[in-house]
């Protein structure tokens, strides 16, 4: 009996247990349809920026110059201190080499008057131009690998200076000259002398007319008239001769005239053989100081003041490509961040977005980070990678309002904000890239 009331208890139970309420069943839909909602109603209104993370460099606009040795020697001369104020182009540091750095500036310095007496070569006046033991060539230069240059220079000059004093055209052309000058004034007398001899031709045959008249007459006998044939032979035979003789003199005045050309033409070829030589002997030399100066000393590229990258002194070793000093600008510049964007994702990246810079040296926890603008982006990719300009608005002041000590070629991460993204895109674009893919 207690067994069977068990039994329709039991049964009863699980027919309680069982049928669930439809109030609670409506309103569990209602409220996941409610959360659902909210998800994504939440998904679209709220949007999250997407970060692209790169490497930067914070440094000045104008960064310092960093002077690299090119040769191995000892420190031969220390032309400035740390801290000084130095010009574009000021000499610092020379190093060891078997020229004298004394003499090759003065050979420097003095090329400059040497291109002005050069200039002065293709005047009129190159007469009045110093000779080579006057100007500044001589033989107690140490010049060491220079020496070969400035040798075959002063061979040139020397030569060149030779040819245009000895100035042995002129002699030529004034000796041909004056011949035909004579040639010119015997040419005026056989000229005078035909007209003579062109009327004593007329007279002649006039009379040779009048005794062949006469002869034909049986006046004149027969010896005188070929006498005076004879006499007019020889009176055109003179004035043939004459005439032969005048062409002859315009034949050699035309043939020196011809040697005159000639003469002009060997010195124009010869002395434009000696200007060549010249000119490239000096265009060697001057690369030569050239070379010599970017071997074997530094100069500073900008205005600024130095700053050694260690304490250096006078025979001191330099191994090629050391750090030996560094050029600061003199004048202050804007500080900006130098941001090395990789290829991919770099086509999110757009003028005027937003720059959050995590310096290195402060940890961005405990100091914050700084802000900034995209303000430039390189137009081609170097090494992989577009070069991005970064300007800073509130300069080194980070974002918890500390200003942080700055110093050249700080290293840190930059964290380019390029747009707000939806959540839900966030979502869709995975699914919706896999279905382009397999479609």
């Amino acid at each position: 009996m207690s067994e069977d009331k068990i039994e329709i208890r039991s049964e009863e139970v699980q027919e309680i247990l069982g049928a669930v309420p439809r109030w609670i069943t409506r309103w569990g839909i209602t409220l996941i349809f409610i959360i659902f909602a909210i998800i994504l109603f939440g998904s679209w209104v709220f949007k999250y920026p997407e970060i692209i993370t790169a490497p930067v460099t914070v440094t000045h606009e104008n960064p310092p110059v960093t002077l690299i040795a090119k040769v191995n020697g000892k420190l031969q001369t220390l032309l400035v201190t740390d801290k000084k104020n130095v010009k574009k182009g000021e000499h610092l540091i020379v190093i060891e080499n078997s020229s004298s750095y004394k003499d090759v500036m003065l050979l420097k310095h003095k090329l400059d008057s040497f291109q002005f007496i050069y200039t002065k070569l293709q005047t009129p006046e190159y007469l009045n131009i110093p000779t080579p033991e006057q100007f500044i060539f001589s033989d107690t230069l140490i010049l060491g690998e220079l020496q070969g240059f400035y040798s075959e220079l002063k061979k040139n000059y020397s030569e060149y200076i030779t040819f245009i004093k000895a100035a042995f055209h002129e002699k030529k052309i004034k000796s041909v000259q004056n011949q035909i000058e004579k040639y010119q004034q015997l040419s005026e007398k056989l000229s005078s002398q035909q007209k003579l001899v062109a009327e004593d031709l007329a007279i002649e045959n006039q009379q040779y007319n009048r005794d062949s008249s006469l002869y034909s007459r049986g006046v004149f006998a027969k010896t005188d008239f070929e006498k005076s044939k004879a006499n007019l032979i020889q009176k055109k035979y003179s004035h043939v001769g004459t005439k032969v003789t005048i062409d002859n003199t315009l034949i050699q005045i035309a043939q020196l005239q011809q040697v005159l050309l000639e003469i002009e033409q060997q010195y124009e070829e010869q002395n434009k053989a000696f200007k060549i030589a010249l000119s490239q002997s000096l265009d060697n030399l001057k690369t030569g100081l050239k070379l010599w100066e970017d071997t074997y000393v530094l100069s500073s590229p900008i205005e600024g003041k130095v700053s050694f990258t260690k304490f250096w002194s006078q025979n001191q070793n330099i191994q090629a490509n050391d750090k030996v000093v560094h050029i600061v600008p003199g004048k202050s510049s804007r500080i900006i961040g130098k941001i090395d964007l990789p290829i991919s994702g770099s086509g999110k990246v757009k003028i005027n977005q937003m720059v959050n810079i995590k310096i290195d040296n402060f940890p961005y926890i405990e100091y914050g980070m700084l802000t900034g603008k995209v303000e430039a982006i390189s137009l081609v990719a170097t090494d992989n990678s577009f070069s991005v300009e970064v300007s800073l608005p509130d300069g080194f002041k980070s974002n918890y309002g500390k200003n942080l000590q700055f110093s050249n070629e700080m290293k840190g991460t930059a964290e380019i904000i390029t747009e707000d993204m939806r959540l839900i895109e966030r979502f869709l674009n995975p699914i919706r890239a896999i279905l382009k893919g397999n479609s």
